[in-house]
């Protein structure tokens, strides 16, 4: 299973049995993703569980019994009966990402055939680029958004813990507009500031609601 939405998959066991999955969960908004699977007869087989690079410590239990979880996908082989379920929480804890430094690089050559030499373009790395991160929660990035009422321009002091920040979810809709995942970031100050999923941010196409997903900090 590498999926987890809502909604059922019929398939066949290895002995040729109907079985059904069914998911249910708001994934991504959290990670809890419960999974009901439907019989005709008790069969032994395997189910690979996709267990995706972000989730540090992913909890899977069968049947209220926990289970390992395992790097890449998680493999559960049992006898599976009617009714049996299956309950995954992933890890969706903040994660901060920083900008790779590189000076400069070759952007593209341009080759001047006639004469039989390249020339080629250079990009220079902005200085101002080691005071942004990025935060991604789960599989998802946050963003900024003038929306919010404050100055994408300005350059917040998040607070950063062992490289991950500590924020709390404020729901799926903001007051002004419709987002899938909306949190409160704390900051050094004591005071917070609100983020949401990057595919919800600058959707007015004007500066209203002019985004970063690169987070200008102190």
């Amino acid at each position: 299973m590498n999926l987890f939405i809502n909604g059922s998959v019929e398939t066949k066991t290895p002995d040729g049995k109907k079985t059904v999955f069914t998911t249910k969960t708001d994934y991504p908004k959290t990670g809890e993703v419960e999974i009901t699977v439907e019989t005709e007869t008790e069969e032994e087989f395997e189910l690979l569980l996709r267990n995706p690079s972000w989730s540090g410590e992913t909890k899977i239990s069968v049947n209220g019994l926990k289970t390992k979880a395992e790097a890449g996908y998680s493999a559960i082989k049992r006898v599976w009966k009617n009714k049996d379920s299956i309950s995954i929480v992933f890890d969706m804890g903040i994660k901060v990402i920083y900008p790779t430094a590189y000076g400069s690089q070759v952007l593209m050559n341009k080759v001047i055939w006639d004469k039989n030499y390249i020339v080629p373009t250079f990009d220079k790395e902005d200085p101002a680029a080691e005071k942004h991160i990025a935060l991604k929660r789960g599989p998802i990035v946050l963003a900024e958004d003038a929306r919010l009422e404050y100055n994408i321009d300005e350059p917040a002091d998040i607070l950063i813990e062992n490289g991950s920040v500590n924020a709390e979810i404020t729901g799926g809709e903001n007051s002004a507009f419709d987002n899938l995942v909306a949190v409160t970031v704390p900051l050094k100050n004591r005071d917070k500031m609100t983020l949401i999923d990057y595919s919800s941010a600058g959707k007015t196409w004007n500066e209203e609601s002019r985004m970063a997903a690169w987070i200008s900090v102190i």
